[in-house]
């Protein structure tokens, strides 16, 4: 089976209007952790790469749901 290739974006205002600002070199291979309301598991995923465009970021993840 293929590994599955994806992606996250994030904008670079938050809901507040604040601005989000990533490092390019030092965010990949760090892990987002997202946790869903409602739901008792969470979901990690690792930054393989990062991409900026005017507006948003744009990291190609791979799952990454296992203990250290």
């Amino acid at each position: 089976m293929a590994n599955k290739v994806n992606y996250i974006q994030i904008r670079k205002l938050d809901a507040n209007g604040a601005s989000i600002n990533l490092n390019l070199q030092d965010s990949i291979g760090d892990t987002l952790t997202f946790k869903e309301e409602g739901y008792t598991e969470k979901s990690s995923w690792k930054i393989l790469t990062l991409q900026e465009f005017p507006t948003y970021y744009l990291l190609q993840v791979e799952e990454d749901n296992y203990p250290d």
